[in-house]
């Protein structure tokens, strides 16, 4: 059947850094691809966003990039980005959370069609459904919650346009019983930004100091790296607890995927997500979740106490009084395990299940013909406010980056 499907999907990503979004588009394009679908991932080089940490580039997916260019207006990055594209029409546009690129969209013709993705109950991601959504034929969004949300404040959007898939990522087929784990020694891992916004990674080393102070034993791996990185490493030490910490660094999908499997659980202390990837990544190798309390993904994929555990944001104390009853109970620890395996190998949060509602969009979004209720509205492009088409962006930007630092420092986060 997939050969009849005579589109290509490409997956826009401003830059191929660690991070959720990307996990997703790899996890997605590996899924189309043995289905016999052709997708690409486009690397859009946004120079607002050129990360500082990059992730290798994966094999078995073709990739194509734009160019660089730093000192020429946004208009030529877009009309760039429509080439590209409409050389590779009929095809089925991602822009993800690429929103400078995401801006052309109502400038491509009615041979490439687009689809949005939410992957965050983030105000930002609202804010570019908010200002491109007519520009889109449908719109995913990776949780109920951000769904629920996406209708209620576009009322203008047909209900019908806005789908909610949740993500998934490959299991094991057979419940992975090996590494290091299951030990007297608690083993946990954490995985992602080593940022205090939105991820609230200077909660760990509190938790970890709490750990201690019950004559816990335990290490964790961070995987990652991050602006905040020199402060949680000095607020581990501080605490005296440097020889229980491992940093790994920035690494590729596979090799955490191993290093999980090794570990007993995942931290996750943020108070923003969406269907978090890293999660998901955990449970499938059996890597037990202790997760906050978040109203979007998180009550989707843990069920207390037997998949995972949920904590209150900001509740160290919660965290450290889960953990510290999972390193005093291995045979807990070990029935917990396998049903967060059973959980994402098998049923509606399968891997299978995920592509399979892919495609089924796809299929219809083609098959619409730019008819209702998957059309989209042609004409200018829709800039952000950071990013007039007409004026030096690059300033604008630096002077809002500016702005949130301080935010930051006055608020403490």
């Amino acid at each position: 059947m997939a050969a009849n499907r005579d589109y290509t999907i490409i997956l826009g990503t401003d830059s191929w850094r660690l991070g959720g979004v990307n996990a997703v588009s790899l996890n997605l394009a590996r899924g189309l691809l043995a289905q016999g679908i052709r997708t690409k991932l486009l690397i859009t080089n946004d120079p607002l966003t050129k990360p500082t940490f990059t992730m290798p580039r994966p094999v078995g997916v073709e990739i194509d990039e734009l160019p660089e260019i730093r000192w020429r207006g946004w208009p030529t990055r877009w009309r760039l980005l429509c080439e590209y594209l409409e050389r590779c029409a009929p095809c089925i546009y991602i822009p993800n959370a690429d929103p400078s690129f995401s801006c052309a969209s109502p400038l491509l013709l009615d041979s490439v069609s687009i689809i949005g993705i939410l992957h965050s109950d983030a105000e930002y991601h609202y804010e570019h459904l908010r200002r491109m959504g007519t520009a889109w034929n449908a719109v995913v969004c990776v949780s109920q919650e951000i769904a629920r949300n996406a209708r209620m404040m576009n009322p203008d959007l047909s209900p019908e346009k806005i789908i909610a898939i949740s993500n998934s990522v490959p299991a094991p087929s057979v419940f992975p019983s090996q590494g290091n784990r299951w030990k007297p020694m608690l083993q946990m891992i954490y995985v992602g930004r080593i940022v205090q916004h939105e991820k609230r990674v200077f909660d760990i080393p509190e938790i970890l100091s709490r750990l201690a102070s019950s004559d816990v034993d335990f290490t964790l791996t961070v995987v990652g790296s991050g602006p905040d990185e020199l402060e949680f490493k000095n607020r581990v030490a501080q605490l005296g607890l440097p020889e229980r910490v491992i940093y790994a660094g920035v690494r590729p999908p596979d090799e955490i995927s191993k290093m999980m499997t090794d570990c007993d659980c995942l931290l996750l202390t943020s108070d923003v997500e969406g269907m978090p990837m890293v999660v998901l990544e955990a449970m499938s190798v059996g890597c037990i979740p202790v997760a906050t309390r978040l109203p979007s993904g998180i009550p989707e994929l843990i069920e207390p106490g037997k998949t995972g555990f949920i904590v209150d944001i900001g509740d160290v104390d919660g965290f450290a009084n889960v953990l510290k009853s999972l390193a005093e109970n291995t045979a807990m620890r070990r029935t917990m395990a396998r049903n967060a395996w059973e959980a994402v190998a098998t049923g509606p949060l399968s891997y299978g299940e995920f592509i399979r509602k892919y495609i089924a969009l796809f299929d219809q979004v083609v098959a619409a013909g730019g008819r209702p209720p998957f059309d989209r509205e042609r004409g200018p492009a829709r800039p952000h406010e950071y990013l007039p088409a007409t004026t030096p962006a690059r300033i604008r930007f630096r002077l809002r980056k500016i702005k949130q630092t301080l935010m930051k420092i006055t608020t403490g986060r």
